[in-house]
């Protein structure tokens, strides 16, 4: 799965968008499964994918609002775009340090909230 530049997630979050705008609710909740399936894999190479990009990130975390194991839809990306907010009390000014924080932050948010 994780071969081909993690192609198998790339074809699966190509059918989000059209999913969504039909409220496809029950082709939604198979997606979600199948993405959160793949991330429970645990593959390395696949968890650095989605949480090296942020537009990956986010797309993901989109599927996963659909999760059927969930009572109602989350909203993870309200709470990406709203509350969560990057603040620091000292600049920094090693981009490598700051991506890896937020890559960080995006592997968390993922083990403990959305899987």
């Amino acid at each position: 799965l994780s071969q081909s530049d993690c192609a198998y997630i790339k074809s699966l979050l190509q059918f989000f968008p059209e999913m969504e705008d039909s409220n496809d609710f029950g082709r939604l909740a198979t997606l979600a499964v199948c993405v959160k399936s793949t991330l429970l894999l645990n593959d390395p190479e696949i968890i650095e994918y989605v949480t090296t990009d942020e537009i990956m990130y986010e797309k993901v975390c989109a599927v996963l609002e659909y999760d059927p194991e969930l009572r109602g839809k989350a909203n993870h990306r309200w709470f990406f775009r709203e509350q969560a907010k990057f603040r620091t009390v000292v600049k920094m000014e090693d981009e490598e340090l700051v991506s890896c924080i937020h890559r960080l932050f995006r592997v968390t948010y993922l083990r403990d909230t959305v899987l």
